[in-house]
Order: C-alpha cells, then structure tokens, then sequence
C-alpha cells in the first residue's frame, strides 16, 4: 500500500496485490456451482490495482471512493473488472 499523503481535505492510496495458485485440488468442486467455470485450471493468477480516495474533512467527512481493476487469470481464459466501490459510514445509534 503506498499512500499518497494528505491535503488536509483528500487522502489518496494506491494498492497492489499479486495472488498466484498452482497445483490445485478441484476434487470437491461442485460441477453446477458457480466455481466450476475455473475449476478445470490448474494453475490461476490474480492482479488487482487500487486507487482509493478519502474525505478526510467536511460535510462528506470518511466519504470514499475506490477503483479496482482486477484480473484472474486462469489456464485459457481470463476475466477482467474494473469496479467503482463507494463508501461511507452511518451512524445508527
């Protein structure tokens, strides 16, 4: 995780995972779940990137904002996402 610091209103962070599988047991993969699509691989690979963005300040205070692209790849095939997730933190009691 690299953090880019703060203005005293934005903070803004860049992550980068790497998750690499091999030698995978698929024995107990249900053949209707929806995992049975990567099942027949035997060797599968993650990247995933992050750029997230927090209100550190004001009216929209812990307000964030994250980009994720995300690839698994797996023998053959791969699927891509690239996701906007928003977050922000209620108070009930």
């Amino acid at each position: 995780m690299y953090d880019f610091g703060s203005n005293g209103y934005l903070r803004t962070t860049l992550g980068l995972r790497y998750v690499y599988g091999f030698d995978i047991d698929n024995e107990h993969v249900d053949p209707d779940g929806l995992y049975a699509y990567f099942a027949h691989s035997d060797k599968q690979i993650e990247r995933d990137i992050d750029l997230k963005t927090l209100v550190e300040s004001g009216v929209l205070k812990n307000l964030s904002v994250r980009v994720r692209y995300a690839e698994h790849s797996f023998t053959g095939d791969s699927v891509q996402q690239l996701r906007v997730i928003t977050e922000y933190p209620f108070d009930f009691f």
